[in-house]
């Protein structure tokens, strides 16, 4: 390679760094989580038709008979015109078996302190969300972006979720429990306050590219000063 042709090469070696170095470099988006607890919550069961359980500190939903079912209600007015990208359902469970907890909205009011399995509200069925779970104890999460995305664009009044199994079941704390920590739990994924942009970060494959460049535009214009001082030299 002559030495035109090398400092043709160096200066294309710049060029494609720069363009690499902008086309990779990643913007963290900043996002934040706002947590709402429930602020009502019991279980219906069908072996006790007439017994309301909205004081217990748990909640049982078991799908084997005698069938048990849950109910929770989440005032979500503070999240109206506020962006958000996903909605979790968090909850904390102290006993289980491999099951599936199915998710639906609620289409009536209710109150926990009167709920019965003889006097249930109209569930929404077209609409659910889903969860296999293992046997397992700790928190858990239910995706419910798509009930709760209803709810916030004024599709379907919220009245709450409706929880069932389709095998075995789970039990977990409710909003009654001494630890506030272990209450059922919306998580609303949004922006976060703070809109400053983010550093930028560049990846350890375009900053070797891009100090290359940088040598090589430095070796350019010492070898066209050397070159100069030589053509001046030679005069």
């Amino acid at each position: 390679m002559n030495k035109q042709n090398l400092r043709l090469f160096l200066l294309v070696l710049f060029m494609l760094s720069l363009n690499l170095s902008i086309g990779f470099v990643q913007v963290k988006a900043a996002t934040q989580i706002i947590e709402i607890k429930a602020t009502q919550d019991a279980q219906v069961c069908e072996d006790y038709p007439d017994t309301n359980y909205g004081t217990n500190n748990f909640i049982r939903i078991y799908h084997t008979l005698p069938r048990e079912d849950g109910f929770l209600y989440f005032d979500i007015s503070s999240i109206t015109g506020q962006n958000y990208s996903s909605v979790m359902l968090k909850f904390y469970i102290y006993g289980s078996t491999v099951t599936t907890l199915q998710v639906f909205p609620v289409e009536q009011s209710w109150n926990e302190d009167t709920i019965t399995w003889n006097n249930v509200p109209d569930v929404n069925m077209s609409i659910m969300c889903s969860q296999s779970f293992p046997v397992k104890l700790g928190f858990s999460y239910v995706n419910v972006t798509s009930i709760v995305s209803n709810w916030t664009s004024g599709i379907i009044p919220n009245f709450g979720f409706y929880l069932r199994t389709t095998i075995n079941g789970i039990n977990f704390y409710c909003k009654e429990h001494s630890n506030e920590a272990y209450h059922p739990t919306l998580e609303f994924t949004v922006p976060a306050e703070d809109n400053s942009p983010s550093i930028p970060s560049i990846a350890g494959f375009e900053v070797i590219i891009t100090l290359f460049g940088m040598l090589g535009v430095i070796f350019t214009l010492i070898f066209s000063r050397r070159q100069k001082l030589r053509y001046n030299i030679s005069k």
